[in-house]
């Protein structure tokens, strides 16, 4: 699935662009420091040891930000990770569960999810923007 996603991924990038390289320079993240990611973007490390791809909000049940809530709610994250020996997906969450998973040697931390939600604003997949951060 996740092979699935990042080709596909890989390939809507490459029908935009004249010339294409597997991720583009300018698709790369560098370690220890925050980046973003849109749904089903694909970022490398700048090593090219690791990639990630933000799949989807699989539940955004966070306080909208112009209502008063007992509890901070919860976004819960799908993204999948590729390293040279490892293929899988990984969950984080905004509050209820892990922020951050390790794979191998690195750890993977959900640092925020926007746009905040709204009582009046429905967010549509293609909004979400992952900030992310990869330790080594």
């Amino acid at each position: 699935m996740f092979k699935k996603m990042l080709l596909l991924a890989v390939a809507v990038f490459c029908l935009g662009n004249t010339s294409c390289d597997l991720i583009p320079s300018d698709n790369q993240f560098s370690y220890n420091v925050p980046f973003q990611l849109s749904v089903n973007e694909v970022m490398a490390s700048n090593d090219g040891k690791l990639q990630v791809v933000f799949l989807e909000v699989v539940n955004d049940s966070r306080c909208p930000e112009d209502v008063v809530c007992i509890t901070a709610g919860n976004a819960e994250i799908r993204v999948g990770v590729e390293t040279p020996d490892t293929q899988l997906e990984i969950t984080l969450n905004s509050t209820d569960g892990p922020r951050e998973q390790s794979v191998n040697s690195w750890v993977i931390r959900l640092i925020e999810l926007h746009p905040q939600t709204r009582s009046d604003l429905q967010i549509k997949p293609e909004d979400y923007r992952l900030t992310l951060q990869v330790e080594n």
